[in-house]
């Protein structure tokens, strides 16, 4: 047992190692708020994605979020999906989240292609992320 929680617990530090404060602010949100669609990788393969269709966005995929603005990111998630032409599916989250919460938000969701190119440059990361799991 405590094995595992040691493991939980570097685990838990590795995923936010080298993020700023607004970015923790963002994780903590996005986490608590987007996650169940968007999964905690931000690949649109959370728990609820399944259900959905259209599929979530992966925020993993550099391509898209290449193609997008902060502003865009946060008119949709401000307004919801309904507001730019998207699955209705999106709720908006305007009323729920002040802007500052959904900038933060925007902020950690680059995090997602910045892990995935890190991972790409250097695969012995991912090698590494595997084993401890084990």
């Amino acid at each position: 047992k405590e094995s595992s929680q040691a493991t939980t617990a570097t685990s838990s530090a590795a995923s936010t190692s080298g993020l700023t404060k607004v970015q923790l602010k963002g994780k903590q949100l996005y986490e608590y708020y987007c996650a169940l669609c968007h999964g905690l990788e931000g690949g649109g393969d959370g728990f609820n994605a399944y259900n959905l269709n259209p599929r979530p966005r992966n925020f993993a995929d550099a391509a898209f979020m290449q193609t997008v603005t902060d502003a865009d990111l946060m008119g949709v998630i401000k307004g919801g999906g309904r507001s730019v032409g998207r699955s209705v599916l999106m709720p908006p989250w305007g009323k729920t989240l002040t802007d500052k919460q959904i900038q933060a938000i925007v902020t950690y969701l680059h995090t997602f292609t910045a892990r995935q190119q890190q991972a790409a440059l250097n695969p012995d990361l991912i090698g590494a992320a595997i084993e401890h799991k084990e």
